[in-house]
């Protein structure tokens, strides 16, 4: 991180932010795309479900034969692609029709990538990279990249408009960094084809924010290359918005030059300050309620978290922003969020975990039980659910079900087991691959590893292992409690009883029922290993 950044005083930081940006406004185009969205969007969802494709294909004219190359058009089209969506069985099962039937047609790839690249999203949920388990971030692998295919097809089809471009490289900048040459190969492709596009140079900032491991010298770099190539005045206001709408967010989000020293009241006024120039209104209102919220301003909080809703209520991160404010006090508002929420996403897990946790800390421990009975239904084998079910059973007098039996744990271990350490200790053994691949063969073993890696394949592997591992009743239960105490698979066991158990696991015997687990698990990633490397010899040559 830029020392320069820790070291400045916030005043003359704001000044020369001041400065930066200029007084450059917005063009009253940008500042109306908003206001025409959700009548667009909501009659497109419902000409889709409709299958009435003459009025879909009206609604799109402006993002297809009728487009005029702009930043505001473009803007207006990328949001359209981008919020159309929603994961509800009719719209989905339309769109998909629509697709078979038309499978050349440049919009229902465009949509059909939006999503895969949403349905993605919805199963990694935003929670901490703590709380996502190894099947999630697989699922989102594989959305992202089944998306980025939608893209490529679009561009073939219509190799002049820049949408197909521009989502591609969005869907690639969401994954990792083993992705970092393919999504470098897009964004040649995408400036080679549309040279000094400004949205394109707007997601290049974006993606180098420092909490995600960039800097604020790599964003204006961006900025500064935009301009000299371009000298388009419109385009560097734009972007130099864009960069200060970042800042504001790492200023009351501790990172950054926010990081353990957060300023509420300067992340606000920049954010107000863009309100004035008119940009991105929906996104600099859902900032705005944040740093408000932070800042303990929970009334003016809600008031720009509905803005935010005002101008696009389509958009799945406002809402999902909105339905999960812990600190907003309007508890009524946030369940009425959270179930327009579900309504779009009824497949959302952590949609229906976090309505159960609104309803459990209101102390409505039936309607708790209800929304943690529904995630269930979801992903049987997450712990999460069971227990808060357990516990509201135990507000309200109940007996609670004991439902960590030897089967139930082995299902759930195979399904959420691989810890952070046992990631590191894949990617490490990848790693090793990689150092010995030709660069222009990376690509192809990263769509090998995706292939290869599945939950599906682990989960069985892992459970055949764990079946076959000859433990008694009493170790079982032994390791139960111990996974009870160190990790959050489960918590049903009593303290006292968890204690004594760690007690005696705490020398790491390799004999210990606990560490023969943790073995099986490490045994089952190396079978997986080896059968990759024997696999793919040809991609592998020098091994």
């Amino acid at each position: 991180m830029p020392k320069i950044y820790l070291k400045m005083n916030k005043c003359v930081a704001f000044a020369l932010i001041a400065l930066s940006v200029g007084v450059t406004q917005a063009s009253e185009d940008e500042i109306s795309v908003d206001s025409a969205l959700s009548n667009q969007i909501s009659q497109l969802r419902k000409s889709i479900i409709a299958q009435d494709y003459p009025a879909v294909d009206r609604i799109l004219l402006q993002c297809g034969k009728g487009f005029t190359s702009n930043y505001q058009q473009e803007q207006k089209c990328l949001s359209i692609y981008k919020d159309t969506p929603n994961l509800r069985e009719e719209f989905v099962d339309a769109l998909k029709q629509w697709y078979g039937t038309e499978a050349d047609n440049f919009h229902a790839n465009m949509l059909m990538g939006s999503l895969s690249s949403l349905d993605g999203w919805v199963e990694r949920t935003h929670f901490g990279r703590k709380s996502v388990s190894i099947n999630q971030m697989s699922y989102f692998r594989k959305a992202q990249l089944t998306a980025v295919e939608h893209f490529r097809q679009a561009i073939v089809i219509q190799p002049d408009l820049p949408f197909g471009y521009l989502m591609g490289v969005e869907s690639l900048g969401k994954l990792s960094e083993e992705y970092d040459e393919y999504r470098t190969f897009w964004v040649n492709a995408t400036n080679e084809k549309f040279p000094n596009n400004i949205s394109l140079a707007k997601l290049n900032i974006y993606d180098n924010q420092v909490r995600w491991g960039g800097s604020y010298e790599a964003m204006e770099a961006i900025k500064d290359q935009y301009w000299n190539r371009s000298q388009n005045q419109l385009g560097r206001a734009i972007l130099e918005n864009q960069i200060e709408l970042i800042k504001s967010r790492d200023l009351y989000g501790n990172f950054g030059i926010g990081e353990d020293n957060p300023d509420y009241k300067l992340a606000q006024s920049i954010l107000y300050m863009l309100l004035d120039r008119g940009f991105s209104i929906a996104e600099t209102h859902m900032q705005l309620s944040e740093a408000l919220s932070r800042d303990n301003s929970h009334l003016e909080a809600e008031e720009h978290l509905a803005m935010s809703l005002k101008h696009n209520p389509f958009n799945e991160f406002s809402l999902w922003v909105a339905a999960t404010c812990e600190d907003c006090e309007d508890f009524q508002k946030r369940v009425q969020y959270l179930e327009q929420y579900l309504y779009d996403y009824p497949s959302s897990y952590g949609g229906w975990m976090q309505l159960g946790r609104h309803q459990f800390d209101e102390g409505n421990y039936l309607k708790a039980i209800e929304a943690y009975t529904k995630s269930i239904e979801l992903k049987p084998h997450e712990p999460a659910p069971w227990q808060m079910i357990n516990f509201s059973n135990r507000k309200l007098g109940r007996e609670t079900a004991h439902f960590e039996s030897e089967q139930w744990f082995k299902n759930t271990l195979a399904y959420v087991y691989p810890s952070q350490e046992v990631l590191t200790f894949l990617m490490a053994k990848l790693n090793e691959v990689f150092e010995k691949v030709e660069p222009n063969k990376r690509q192809e073993l990263v769509l090998a590893i995706d292939r290869h890696f599945t939950l599906e394949r682990y989960t069985q592997k892992l459970r055949y292992n764990l079946d076959v591992l000859e433990l008694t009743s009493q170790e079982w239960n032994d390791v139960i409690t111990y996974f009870a105490h160190t990790s959050n698979i489960t918590t049903q066991t009593t303290k006292s009883y968890k204690e004594r158990v760690v007690e005696r696991f705490q020398g790491k015997d390799p004999a210990l029922p606990s560490s023969k687990v943790n073995l099986i698990a490490q045994q089952t990633l190396n079978e997986l290993h080896n059968e990759f490397i024997m696999a793919n010899e040809s991609i592998i040559k020098q091994l």
